[in-house]
């Protein structure tokens, strides 16, 4: 019998070539088992889509139209946290009120209002601002309250509760939902809710999506409610916290 010798590089080849064999043998079984298989429809492209939660505030371009958004900065990122009754000084500039505090950072709150609705003039004055904003993808929960010693500048509310809004806005203004029965409660889906603010001059029922102007003294303010429900989810993985929602923003308007 004659021996053949096959060096390292030999056997290396013949390793590949005896792999490559069987690979040719198992694609042909493969191809045997699908050529019945008929092909599907060609790939969609899809684009990029933005998730928009519609009770999570967020930064966002401008909008002048819709509904109000409020976003509060702190070194132009987005703050989350709580802060309670603190002293400084205001500023509107454009579209912005920039709140220098005592002590502690600066915090811009950016007014995105829509169309017809504007922050009246407010000179640079010491106020007080109350903020909060922990939202998160069960509900929203802002508020932004500042008030100089004379006046209320802003009150903006959009919260998410158990129980029936009745929540001082400030200044001797009140705001108040009608609680639902209990039968209504059971309801799936979003229930609308009356809502009225209460003020020096009596009381308001407030429409949704209509602006109407409020007088205290000399000052009027321009009151907007946006969302006034209650909501009850589908099921129990839909995301949304069940309870009453509220949103609704009081703006200062003029001065005489």
């Amino acid at each position: 019998m004659k021996i053949i010798k096959i060096g390292a590089l030999g056997l290396s080849i013949f390793i590949l070539a005896g792999s490559f064999l069987a690979c040719q043998q198992q694609q042909t079984v493969v191809d045997e088992k699908l050529k019945d298989v008929k092909a599907g429809p060609p790939l969609q492209h899809v684009q990029n889509v933005a998730i928009a939660f519609d009770s999570i505030p967020s930064v966002k371009p401008l909008q002048k139209n819709g509904m109000v958004a409020i976003s509060i900065l702190e070194d132009n990122r987005i703050f989350q946290g709580e802060l309670p009754r603190i002293a400084g000084r205001i500023e509107l500039k454009e579209n912005t009120l920039h709140f220098a505090p005592v002590s502690g950072k600066p915090l811009d709150i950016r007014l995105d209002l829509p169309n017809g609705l504007a922050m009246g003039k407010i000179d640079p004055t010491e106020a007080y601002m109350e903020l909060r904003d922990l939202s998160d993808l069960e509900g929203a929960d802002q508020l932004v309250r500042i008030e100089t010693k004379e006046r209320l500048l802003i009150s903006s509310i959009w919260q998410v509760k158990p129980d029936p809004f009745s929540l001082q806005l400030g200044k001797g203004f009140q705001i108040t939902q009608e609680p639902l029965t209990a039968d209504a409660q059971q309801k799936p889906g979003y229930t609308s809710i009356k809502s009225f603010i209460s003020g020096p001059n009596g009381r308001t029922e407030l429409v949704p999506g209509k602006a109407i102007d409020i007088t205290s003294g000399k000052t009027t303010y321009t009151c907007l409610l946006e969302i006034s429900n209650y909501f009850k989810p589908n099921d129990p993985g839909e995301d949304g916290k069940e309870g009453y929602i509220l949103k609704v923003a009081l703006l200062l308007k003029s001065v005489k």
